[in-house]
Parts: C-alpha cells; sequence; structure tokens
C-alpha cells in the first residue's frame, strides 16, 4: 500500500509543481506586458507634460505682451486726457479773456 501512496504523491507533486511554472511563467509575461504598457503611459505623461510647458511658457508671454499693449493703451489714453483738459483750460482762459 505504502507503494502505491509514493508514486502518486510524486505524481500529484509533479502535477503540481508544472501547474505552478505554469501560473509563474503566465504571471511573468502579464508583468512584462504591464511594465512596457505603463512605460509607454509615463512616456506619453512626460510629452504631455512638455507640450503643456510650452503652452504655459506662449501663454505667459501672451500675457506679458497683453499688458504692455494695455499699459501703452492706458498711457496712450491718460495723455489725451490731459491734452483735453489742456484745450479745456485754454478755452475758458480764452473766454475769460474775451468778457473782460
Amino acid at each position: 500500500m505504502m507503494n502505491i501512496i509514493v508514486p502518486q504523491f510524486a505524481l500529484i507533486s509533479s502535477v503540481f509543481i508544472f501547474i505552478l511554472l505554469i501560473a509563474f511563467t503566465f504571471h511573468f509575461i502579464q508583468m512584462q506586458v504591464l511594465k512596457k504598457e505603463a512605460t509607454q503611459k509615463f512616456f506619453h505623461l512626460n510629452e504631455e507634460i512638455k507640450r503643456e510647458k510650452e503652452m504655459s511658457k506662449k501663454n505667459q508671454k501672451a500675457c506679458l505682451e497683453i499688458v504692455n499693449i494695455e499699459n501703452t493703451l492706458q498711457h496712450k489714453l491718460l495723455r489725451m486726457k490731459l491734452e483735453v483738459l489742456n484745450i479745456d483750460f485754454t478755452l475758458k482762459e480764452i473766454c475769460n479773456f474775451i468778457k473782460i
């Protein structure tokens, strides 16, 4: 009876080891595929971050240009207002001179 149990145990353990080998092989292949996918995703994310940084720089430059244009426009409007006030003051002086 003992002679029958030992070969059966050897057979069962051999099958179990074979199943473990297949499972570990499948797991190893799956991990390699996941690693490759993770590397590709990381590469795409890195590229997207670079593009976002470039867009941010462009937007920042555009923002600075807009601020410069606004400042120039405000400066010109202020000069125009001063000129209008100067003209208005001059007209008042002329009118006061005529009344005298």
